[in-house]
Formats: structure tokens, sequence, C-alpha cells
């Protein structure tokens, strides 16, 4: 399994024993925070479409999702992939699905569960739906790819 880890402004994405959107005591490796913030959802929503086999999809989180699951083969690995791809991972044309001209990936993430972003975002002209941050990756076959905060052209490194 794998946990999406928040780290000053940006997500990794690490082996652990257990995922879990409430506390972070459960994550291997992560800081025991001295109070508990009232469970919320860091990733609120994913939407993948063209990206491997997957067609498009629409995942919607809320609080309380706490594992990610299932059968060998069943596509969480293309999930995880997916998401490192909107924070900034490095794609290729390789990753389009069969016979698409591009693959698009968005990640909707809670504003108020990283200190510091909404700051971030207004000092770097970003800024998008209050609350919200809206990070979307776009690869084309020609193996060029856009990486876009709330709609603003940015570059990898600023997703990262």
């Amino acid at each position: 399994m794998y946990g999406v880890f928040r780290k000053q402004f940006g997500y990794y994405i690490q082996p652990i024993t257990v995922i879990t959107a409430c506390y972070e005591r459960s994550l291997v490796g992560a800081n025991f925070p001295n109070e508990y913030e009232k469970c919320s959802t860091m990733l609120k929503h994913l939407s993948i479409k063209n990206f491997v086999i997957v067609d498009q999809l629409e995942l919607d989180f809320s609080p309380g999702f706490t594992v990610l699951t299932g059968e060998t083969g069943a596509g969480k690995s293309i999930l995880i992939d997916a998401l490192m791809l909107a924070l900034g991972e490095r794609g290729d044309a390789s990753q389009i699905r069969q016979g698409c001209e591009r693959a698009e990936i968005s990640a909707v993430f809670d504003l108020n569960t990283v200190p510091g972003l909404a700051d971030w975002l207004q000092e770097n002209d970003l800024q998008g739906d209050v609350g919200t941050c809206l990070m979307r990756r776009v690869l084309d076959i020609n193996g060029r790819s856009r990486g876009f905060i709330n709609g603003h052209t940015v570059t990898l490194q600023q997703l990262r």
C-alpha cells in the first residue's frame, strides 16, 4: 500500500502499512501531531482520462476513507501513478491509453489541510476556488506534458 504524505508545500507518495485520512499516527515514519485535528480529507477528487488502460474515472473522497485495497490487477497502482503524475512526477507517452491523443489527470485538494499553501498560491498568482486547489496534468502522444494549478500553466517544479 502507498500513502500520500504532506510536507510543507508538497505531497509525497511512499509505501506504508496503513492509510488513514484521520490520524497520521498510523502512518509508518509520520510525525505524531500534538493535537489531532478533526478528520478531514486532503484529496477530495481524482479524475483520470485516457491513462494506461483507464478510459475515464471520477473518484470522490470523503472523510472516513481509510484504505485503498483490491485484488491483484484491480488498478490500485494505476490510481497511485495517476495521482503521482498530477503531483509533478515524470510521465511519458507510454502512459497514454492506446489509440488516444492525450491523457489527463486532475486532483482536487482541500487547502485547509495544508498550512501555508493558500498563501503560496496567492504569492504565485495561482489562486482558484476558495478552499480548494485543482492540480491538473496533461500528457500528449508526442511526449509533451503540461501542468496546471487552478487553471494556470505551471512548471513541473511548481506542481511538486
